[in-house]
């Protein structure tokens, strides 16, 4: 990204002339660059192509215009500003006269005159002389809620009707990657960067590698939360970037803790408060009433766990109110992710954030993961969570793992689904909730899952049973198959690579060059293979049967990134051992399964550095994973069986609406028929609500051409004598809705 990203030099009637980038006596300091549009003859203008396929505008809407502009002495020529498609058809244009040699802002309101997605936008003019332009704003005035400078209208539209009861902002490694300092263009994200006028508001590289304006601040944020009535839970960083390993020294906190002291006072001062008025000059006297604070994204190790209670120590003295959040990690489990919840409880935060994105047939064994959980010290914060996929078959098995939430409502406080949004031009993965381009949006069916569970929230847990039905047990057959190597970018020699004890190669180097594409190996009992996922393995040829141990010796001479041992590789399924998984400082043990990647176990930390001699074993008897690096354990692993309950339910009651709600979810492909009691004395409607997600297809997805593939179906049944007989569908998600007198 660059000052010209999106913006080129438009020349007509034969017009000569150049545009170049100027940061000479700027609009702003904050983001010093202009255009200076040099012309010599003829028209001369910039456009902007729009974001992907271009500008969406759409007949009879209104939409702002503004931007900034000066002028040489003696330029007295019109300007002109044209919204047109790539064909030149014009949809709105105005004519402006610059009427200053000294930076002036220039608006007026649009009307498109038709309906079009790949729009442009010109600006154009003639004569002889130097025109400057900066902050250029296309803005539509239909937003949400109309505010200024306000969000997507259909976009937060649907997360409006999810009826969240908070929004975590801004959310992932956005929080904490970055430098340290607040000025630099790859700063961490600073809230204060991201309040007033938006020519101040300086422009950001953030962590995946796309460009900021910041247009969309802490302000905003605050004012989306009042109007969907949800709480806001914003995330500051620590003073620490796990992904750079930098960390503000602990004498220079000082200043990271004043932004989150004065984040608090920003959004719950009284006007009389420094930061309550500038709150309050925003246009906003009314406190937010902030209640909830992260501290950190996903941060693990000892530079976080040094820093955390400095916040914590602060905040608490001055707002012994305010709930804190501390991390976890991005792991669902292992020695790390313990050692952050023991520290977590030691420092007093009152909830730990618990990030996983992991496969559907994870989150069915692990459906009573919070059974177990301690109920005394921190509570739960799952802040990002999904399945990984945007099939029926994840929003089936995330609909399971919700209702176990519900039943451990005494631990598991907070729960958010993430990624929320996703450009459909720019995809990185697909757990996204809510997909959408320049004039459309997608609902999944993850999505209808959530809205599902949130539009039917009781206030109490009621206590429910299922009598009746057998669980099925799917077998996993004992693991077995080839192997290989995978690195990323680097050349990895490996020595007295054995199979059971019988040599394989006394020596054997891998070579993974990304930039060239190319890939070698120099041994001829290994071959360069390619997974189905795309992964390029350096394979061995011997097949390894049940029960098996494997040992080699490797040194790393090029590179920054982990080795991935594969093993158990049958056809697409295989299993993978990364040793400096995740920025080169973990160990996990996952598998693919269907062409389904997922993480099973999390071993200590552990970085691979150049130049040094690793010993590894790894052990496979049936399903028991033991896996060892210097003779350190990081994996003693068994690959639990999934367990198929014939319901998985929950029930809770809405003293307030008068409202008992029952969950219920069949994963089978048969249908589930039973008699559902209530022991009650409370005298409920004979008519019952029945909302209910289904297919029988478990990879059916929503799409743009096909985005009512996957909807919830409305239905009333009958309680007769305070007894309901249904058949749960199979591969279904059913919410009923009992309403009492």
């Amino acid at each position: 990204y660059h000052s010209l990203t999106a913006w080129s030099i438009v020349k007509s009637n034969e017009g000569t002339g150049s545009l170049t980038i100027s940061d000479d006596k700027p609009v702003s300091t904050k983001n010093p660059h202009y255009a200076v549009l040099t012309i010599e003859s003829g028209e001369l203008g910039i456009m902007n192509e729009g974001f992907n396929e271009g500008i969406f505008v759409k007949e009879g809407e209104k939409y702002d215009l503004s931007f900034w502009a000066k002028r040489d002495r003696y330029f007295d020529k019109a300007v002109n500003v044209k919204i047109k498609d790539v064909n030149g058809d014009i949809f709105a244009e105005t004519v402006f006269k610059i009427t200053s040699d000294q930076w002036k802002k220039y608006s007026c309101e649009l009307t498109s005159i038709s309906t079009n997605h790949t729009g442009r936008l010109s600006i154009t003019t003639t004569g002889t002389s130097n025109v400057c332009f900066d902050f250029v704003s296309l803005f539509p005035r239909n937003t949400f809620k109309n505010r200024k400078n306000g969000l997507r209208a259909d976009i937060a539209g649907h997360i409006a009707d999810l009826k969240p009861k908070f929004l975590r902002f801004p959310g992932g490694c956005l929080v904490h990657d970055g430098a340290l300092d607040p000025d630099a263009r790859d700063s961490m994200y600073r809230w204060k960067n991201t309040i007033g006028p938006l020519e101040d508001r300086p422009a950001r590289r953030n962590n995946w590698g796309y460009n900021q304006t910041l247009g969309l601040g802490y302000f905003e944020y605050f004012l989306f939360c009042e109007d969907i009535n949800t709480k806001p839970l914003p995330v500051l960083p620590a003073a620490y970037n796990p992904h750079r390993m930098i960390a503000a020294p602990l004498k220079e906190l000082q200043p990271w803790i004043d932004d989150a002291l004065d984040l608090i006072e920003f959004a719950n001062g009284d006007i009389d408060t420094t930061w309550g008025k500038v709150r309050a000059d925003l246009g906003h006297p009314k406190p937010f009433g902030l209640e909830y604070l992260a501290i950190g994204n996903e941060e693990l190790f000892q530079p976080f766990l040094e820093r955390y209670p400095y916040f914590h120590n602060a905040i608490k003295e001055k707002y012994p109110e305010i709930k804190l959040i501390s991390s976890s990690g991005p792991f669902a489990d292992g020695h790390d992710f313990d050692l952050m919840w023991d520290e977590a409880n030691k420092a007093g935060a009152d909830l730990v954030d618990e990030h996983y994105y992991l496969s559907p047939d994870w989150m069915l064994k692990h459906y009573h993961r919070y059974d177990s959980y301690k109920r005394e010290g921190a509570k739960v914060f799952l802040g990002e969570y999904a399945s990984l996929d945007n099939k029926f078959i994840n929003a089936l098995a995330e609909a399971v793992y919700m209702t176990g939430f519900e039943k451990n409502a005494d631990v598991v406080s907070l729960t958010c689904y993430a990624p929320l949004l996703c450009n459909a031009g720019y995809v990185n993965w697909k757990p996204d909730m809510i997909w959408y381009d320049n004039h459309q949006t997608l609902l999944t069916p993850n999505y209808h899952v959530q809205k599902l569970f949130t539009n039917h929230q009781g206030e109490f847990l009621l206590p429910a049973t299922l009598e009746g039905g057998s669980d099925i047990i799917q077998t996993i057959p004992n693991i077995k198959g080839a192997f290989g190597f995978e690195s990323h970018n680097e050349s990895i020699t490996f020595t007295d690579i054995k199979v059971n004890q019988a040599e394989i190669a006394d020596r054997m180097t891998f070579s993974n060059d990304s930039s060239t594409k190319s890939q070698t190996v120099d041994h001829e009992s290994f071959s360069i293979t390619t997974l189905p996922g795309g992964q390029v393995l350096s394979q061995c040829s011997t097949a390894v049967e049940e029960n098996f141990e494997i040992q080699f010796s490797f040194v790393k001479t090029k590179g920054k990134g982990q080795l991935k041992f594969y093993f158990g590789i049958e056809g697409n399924d295989y299993y993978c051992w990364e040793i400096g998984g995740w920025a080169n400082d973990m160990s996990s043990i996952g598998k693919c399964n269907e062409g389904k990647y997922s993480n099973m176990n999390f071993g200590s930390s552990i970085t691979i550095t150049e130049d040094t001699q690793y010993h590894v074993k790894l052990s496979v008897n049936g399903r028991r994973i033991k896996a060892i690096v210097n003779d350190k354990i990081y994996h003693d692993y068994v690959e639990p069986e999934t367990v198929i309950e014939p319901l998985y339910y929950s029930a809770s009651i809405d003293e307030t609406q008068k409202k008992i709600i029952i969950k219920a979810v069949n994963v089978r492909d048969t249908p589930f028929n039973t008699d559902i009691y209530i022991d009650t004395d409370k005298r409920f409607e004979s008519t019952v609500t029945l909302a209910t997600l289904q297919s029988n297809d478990l990879y059916a997805e929503n799409t743009f051409d096909a985005p009512n593939n996957i909807l919830p179906k409305m239905n009333q049944v009958q309680f007769i004598d305070s007894k309901l007989n249904h058949q749960f569908p199979p591969q279904s998600i059913s919410v009923f809705v009992i309403t009492y007198a």
